[in-house]
């Protein structure tokens, strides 16, 4: 994962989550500009990826409305 365009280095982390099959989860910081195209070499690679972008707004939103 860490060869790939616009990858922060050292930022992939596991999120201890795997299913019945040994598909697992993890987490990797990339750089905006580069997102399509590290999307892109994952999927040829035969990697599930999508596109994810904080919205600190949206959370604590989100969080009045669990409280």
């Amino acid at each position: 994962m860490m060869s790939q365009p616009g990858v922060v280095p050292f930022s992939e982390k596991y999120l201890d989550a795997e299913d019945l099959e040994g598909n697992q989860l993890w987490r990797v910081t990339c750089m905006k500009d580069k997102s399509v195209e590290y999307i892109k070499c994952m999927k040829k690679g035969g990697f599930l990826c999508t596109d994810f972008e904080y919205d600190a707004v949206q959370y604590m939103e989100n969080q009045k409305l669990q409280s």
